[in-house]
């Protein structure tokens, strides 16, 4: 194995060991293996989590729309590069590496500008019968990263933990050269087809539904740095009218915010054959990236999702949503609305309200591209990037749980 490549200095406490080829001959387990449970169960852990510079995190809260821009089409261009690659050569994007540090083993894939994962997680996190896959991306010339965790429960898992961390690599890649329109309508069949590859196909792979949205978020979500649905998956391949990417930042440092009520106007979740599923976003805590990733101490972190929404009927139609959260008592509701003919309005209440579908109806909208609204005496803060005139038509609206704006 090759261990003389030299990675960019924002690496340096790894070292290349070889290519994923190269990682078969150490990771793939023998083909006379005794397997009690052949279920493989694939869960997620928490949503993704955003660590952002601050000055991205004052952008959002100023609605500063050619920042957030700016940094959006940064991690963009350095993710596009690592995907073409994956594109180009498959699996032999990865870089089987060694942490200096710890000895651990696993992938990545990196140019001079940014870096994607798949490891364990730190294994006082690992119980006998799970394995917790960190997966994740940092854009280093803007210091934001995003990161996400699935679960794999079985009771091989620990003992062969370096074949399923290839899984995990080689099943990232075919999410990379798909696109987003496979990533949860086709994620356990991805898995069950790559475990060939590496001696696990013996196993079967469940993803419980009302879990695949979340895993497909993680591993999606997580390796588009962060806040950055890679825009050119959904233009090409979904091709809708209109977008609304809504992102929602839990930035409360005392309570998990849960969805509730829901009203999809003329929407659907972007992708095929993707189904809205409820969610929990955990509050704002000390995040736990991989040991060896640079991240800038100065670095906000803030557990999200990300909830991507595309006409459902596709003739001259706009499309809207009304959502609630809820917490410890308390909640909220927001809305946008992306009329075909006319400009894109937000708005948000508090206390929830009672009946979604009607409050959407309602009208009463933001005449601005900000509101603030107090939830028993904590800001939330709403933000829109354009009335009207979007970039591919894809509006963004963005929620701050625990901030003005």
């Amino acid at each position: 194995m090759n261990n003389s490549i030299q990675l960019p200095s924002f690496l340096s406490n790894l070292e290349v060991v070889g290519t994923f080829s190269d990682a078969m001959d150490l990771c793939r387990v023998p083909s006379d293996i005794v397997v009690n449970d052949s279920d493989v169960t694939i869960t997620q852990r928490d949503t993704p989590i955003a660590i952002l510079p601050p000055s991205l995190v004052d952008a959002y809260l100023k609605n500063d729309q050619d920042t957030i821009n700016s940094v959006q089409k940064q991690n963009y261009d350095n993710l596009e590069l690592i995907r073409q690659n994956f594109k180009n050569v498959g699996n032999d994007a990865w870089s089987y590496v060694k942490d200096k540090e710890t000895g651990e083993h696993f992938f990545i894939a990196y140019n001079d500008n940014a870096v994607t994962w798949v490891c364990p997680a730190a294994m006082e996190q690992q119980e006998t019968k799970q394995l917790v896959m960190s997966i994740g991306s940092l854009d280093r010339v803007t210091s934001q990263a995003s990161h996400g965790s699935i679960v794999f429960s079985n009771e091989k898992v620990q003992e062969y933990k370096d074949a399923f961390v290839a899984l995990a690599a080689a099943a990232v890649a075919e999410l990379f050269t798909g696109g987003l329109t496979i990533a949860a309508s086709a994620l356990s069949s991805i898995f069950v087809t790559c475990a060939a590859a590496v001696g696990l196909g013996m196993f079967a792979f469940i993803i419980p539904v009302i879990a695949v949205a979340a895993v497909a978020a993680v591993m999606v979500v997580g390796l588009a740095i962060g806040c950055v649905l890679l825009v050119d998956w959904l233009i090409s391949l979904l091709a809708p009218d209109f977008f609304i990417k809504c992102l929602i930042f839990n930035f409360d440092d005392t309570r998990d915010w849960s969805s509730g009520d829901y009203f999809f106007d003329n929407a659907k979740v972007a992708g095929k054959d993707q189904k809205y599923k409820d969610f929990c976003i955990p509050k704002k805590q000390k995040a736990d990236p991989p040991s060896w990733l640079p991240v800038d101490p100065e670095s906000v972190t803030v557990y999200y999702v990300e909830l991507d929404l595309e006409n459902d009927s596709k003739f001259m139609e706009g499309l809207g949503f009304a959502l609630s959260m809820k917490s410890d008592g308390a909640g909220f509701t927001l809305a946008s609305d992306c009329p075909y003919t006319s400009a894109t309005v937000i708005k948000e209440t508090a206390p929830a309200a009672s009946d979604v579908k009607s409050y959407f109806k309602d009208g009463d909208w933001v005449d601005g591209l900000t509101q603030n609204i107090d939830v028993n005496g904590m800001p939330v803060g709403m933000t829109l990037n354009k009335h009207h005139g979007a970039e591919n038509n894809l509006y963004q609206v963005t929620v701050l749980i625990g901030k003005s704006v």
